[in-house]
């Protein structure tokens, strides 16, 4: 049943809807509450963000200082003539005076085709240049340009040029100065000869027309000694067996057989060749002779008679055999296990001759299976081949003692071919090279101190002197002066970006906790308005002390002029004899002049001031902005620092208050509605009560 509706004149004479209004104002109130403090809550983080970036802000200031970016011992490069040459200098540039005269720029290399038919069509074939190699798939000259501009640009650049109607040229310039402009231009099928770009014939390799001898040179071996360890070796017949402590070696007697399972190892430009080993063997030791006869016999033959029961007694004879082993029955040797073909048969190296044998014959050649090589006979020293497919092999002895040891991989190292000097692009060899030359390319030519130097290229020369970077530009009339000097500007700037962060991080925090009087009674929402939003937070007191602290904290110096404090370099909260009120507020002010002048006379130990390194482990543990830069680290962490710490709890109180906004707003309108139902009955009841007064009233009138 809906609720009853009002009307202003009611019968009760009140305003029921604002009285309602009224009650549920007031069931507002708690509500209100949580709103505004979630506003506050609010307000609160938007203030503890602003601190955080400018915590932050502070802090990379300080890294600057005492990071690798500090720039208290910079340099910079000076040129008593501009226009000729530029440059920048690091830290470690020695500071002097040059005399420097550019005789010539380096150049680039400019050449260009011959003039052919714009309607000739080339092959298609490969170009190789620089050692990049591409393939053409043919066309006209227009088609060659596009392709060398495609895959080699970052060599030289093409233009394609028509001088008249029926004739186009090509124009290339490397991309380059100097020897690092020139160029291996390669052409088997002779499409850039055909064009006139490069000397020598189509289809050969030099430009006179002859082929490259591409022969290597003597062949080297290198060696890997074979460890033997019990885990590499697996039974194959088991026999007596003894391995040397340095595992370079082992023994093995009777008849047995070991599997040795570690292939021989990869290595870089090598291949394997052979397999070194000494073999020699053991003398057996002598049979141990006993007391025990050769031959035993009962004795004769005889009759017994025991009780009537006739036993007969034999004569037994034993005789112990002594085994007599034949020579053709010693054997020993190795056994090589290769992979197999599809068709069962193994594939190891052809064997050669072994040069140390007495009678230079070969050992066993290619057979079906293992490789078996038996050393009876054989020098100490053998050379066993073998290449990388080898993975595994086993040693045998049939009757004998023998040791094998010494075991060695032999690896063959063969030499990159020597490169001739047609092959090494070079100054002189440019006219070799390329038939039509607008402009050779040129290394840089200039003296330094009266000096006559060389170099490549015009841009980045970092070794003419000492921790500066010069580039060249025209070559100079006459002698110019280059300096290289202390440079305090970008220090200062450093300097001055670290207190421009300092003091606005102190401004800042001032704001946010500044507190305002209560001059009469009544006025504490007014003193709260005009107070910092975070007024009483312990953090920001905490972290403005401590700054403050170190500010004014001496630090340890190991150099003179020994800076101790912030004053000795010009930084200070304050003029000698200046009001408290200015000082108190702990506001960085800089003397500029003491500050270049220190920094120009004593940069190492203003450095060390800022960081320094007190233990030689080259990392840096003290200083001024080493101590503040760690002192502000729990504070602008985003993970468990401090203030991100009271912006998160502020976050959870945010969301638990909206939580109980909403549960207080819906008992607010369930309230509201039973105010307007009760009020609603009171207000029908009293319209019927006075209808029926006036019945009444008018039935009494009536009699």
């Amino acid at each position: 049943m809906p609720a009853p509706s009002y009307i202003p004149n009611s019968p009760s004479g009140m305003d029921t809807q604002k009285v309602i209004n009224d009650l549920v104002a007031i069931e507002r109130i708690p509500q209100r509450r949580m709103e505004r403090e979630q506003a506050e809550l609010r307000a609160k983080n938007a203030a503890l963000e602003e601190l955080r970036k400018y915590t932050k802000r502070l802090q990379d200031r300080l890294k600057k200082l005492y990071g690798f970016e500090a720039s208290f011992e910079s340099k910079k490069l000076e040129f008593s003539k501009e226009g000729f040459a530029s440059g920048s200098s690091a830290k470690n540039a020695t500071s002097g005076e040059y005399r420097l005269k550019i005789h010539q720029l380096a150049k680039k290399l400019v050449f260009k085709s011959d003039a052919v038919k714009t309607s000739q069509v080339f092959p298609a074939g490969k170009i190789s240049i620089n050692g990049r190699e591409k393939r053409f798939s043919g066309g006209k000259l227009e088609n060659l340009a596009d392709f060398i501009n495609e895959y080699y640009s970052d060599f030289l650049t093409v233009k394609y040029i028509r001088p008249d109607a029926d004739n186009a040229l090509l124009v290339a310039e490397t991309v380059k100065e100097g020897e690092e402009a020139l160029l291996k231009m390669e052409d088997p099928d002779g499409i850039l000869k055909k064009a006139g770009l490069i000397k020598g014939l189509a289809g050969t390799d030099k430009p006179d027309g002859k082929p490259e001898d591409k022969s290597s040179g003597e062949m080297k071996e290198d060696y890997s000694d074979i460890l033997f360890g019990l885990e590499n070796f697996s039974v194959v017949k088991d026999g007596p067996f003894q391995l040397r402590e340095d595992k370079k070696g082992f023994t093995i007697s009777g008849e047995s057989a070991r599997r040795f399972d570690q292939a021989p190892p990869v290595q870089e430009k090598k291949k394997l060749k052979a397999l070194n080993l000494e073999h020699d063997m053991v003398p057996t030791p002598p049979e141990e002779k006993d007391n025990a006869p050769d031959k035993i016999a009962d004795g004769p033959v005889d009759t017994l008679n025991i009780q009537g029961n006739e036993i007969h007694t034999y004569n037994i004879e034993r005789e112990r055999e002594h085994k007599t082993v034949r020579e053709e029955e010693k054997d020993y040797g190795v056994i090589l296990h290769f992979p197999e073909s599809p068709s069962g048969a193994a594939n190891p190296p052809t064997p050669s001759p072994q040069p140390d044998s007495k009678d230079g014959k070969k050992t066993e050649g290619l057979q079906n299976g293992p490789l078996k090589i038996s050393l009876k006979g054989k020098d100490k020293l053998i050379q066993i081949p073998v290449d990388a497919n080898i993975k595994k092999m086993d040693f045998y002895t049939q009757n004998m003692n023998v040791t094998f040891f010494n075991a060695k991989w032999v690896y063959e190292i063969i030499p990159e071919p020597e490169k001739t000097d047609k092959e090494k692009p070079n100054i002189a060899g440019q006219k070799e090279q390329f038939r039509n030359i607008i402009q050779e390319a040129s290394n840089a030519s200039l003296e330094l101190d009266g000096i006559p130097v060389e170099r490549k290229g015009n841009l980045a020369i970092e070794d003419l002197i000492k921790g500066a970077n010069i580039n060249l530009i025209a070559p100079t009339p006459q002698e110019i002066l280059v300096k290289v000097t202390k440079n305090p500007v970008d220090s200062v700037t450093q300097v001055k970006e670290f207190i421009e962060a300092y003091n606005e991080l102190l401004k800042l925090s001032h704001e946010l906790t500044k507190t305002s009087e209560i001059k009469a009674v009544g006025e504490y929402d007014k003193m709260k308005q005009e107070s910092g939003i975070l007024v009483g937070n312990s953090a920001i007191r905490s972290l403005v002390n401590g700054l403050k602290f170190r500010v004014a904290d001496s630090y340890p110096a190991l150099r003179e002029p020994y800076i101790k404090s912030l004053p000795f370099i010009g930084i200070t909260t304050g003029e000698v004899g200046a009001e408290w009120k200015n000082i108190s507020q702990g506001y960085l002010i800089l003397d500029e002049g003491k500050l270049i002048s220190m920094v120009m006379e004593n940069p190492t130990a203003v450095k060390e001031f800022f960081g320094l390194d007190s233990n030689s482990d080259r990392v840096i543990d003290s200083g001024f902005a080493f101590s503040s830069h760690e002192f502000l680290e729990p504070y602008i962490q985003f993970t468990r620092g401090i203030i991100s710490s009271q912006i998160d709890a502020n976050k959870t109180r945010i969301l638990a208050l909206d939580k109980e906004i909403i549960r207080q707003e819906a008992h607010v309108k369930t309230y509201e509605e039973k105010l307007k139902t009760k009020f609603g009955n009171m207000e029908g009841k009293m319209r019927k009560d006075k209808s029926t007064g006036k019945f009444i009233e008018q039935r009494l009138n009536n009699r």
